[in-house]
């Protein structure tokens, strides 16, 4: 899992693997408390994926957790998961 994940010596990356807690439960409330279909769910929990990016790419530069290593890939990541993010949950309303 280690050299999936292409974890160094380092050690688990623990601050991105908790706040990845951030989108999944997002979008486990959406998916069970609320009338959405799936496209606007999938595209709930991308779009706030996206502004989780967001964030670490301002603040720390790197995502590990997702292998993001350096700041221009986590914050073009962010980019990408915003827009599809948004694309789907517009489709799906």
């Amino acid at each position: 899992m280690r050299a999936f994940m292409r974890i160094g010596g380092t050690g688990f990356p623990w601050p991105s693997a908790l706040a990845l807690l951030y989108p999944v439960t997002a979008t486990i409330y959406i998916a069970t408390w609320t009338p959405a279909g799936p496209a606007m769910v999938v595209g709930y929990g991308l779009a706030n994926l996206g502004y989780l990016l967001f964030g670490a790419g301002i603040w720390a530069g790197t995502f590990r957790i997702l292998g993001l290593r350096k700041r221009w890939q986590v914050l073009a990541s962010a980019v990408v998961s915003f827009v599809l993010g948004t694309v789907l949950s517009n489709v799906g309303a």
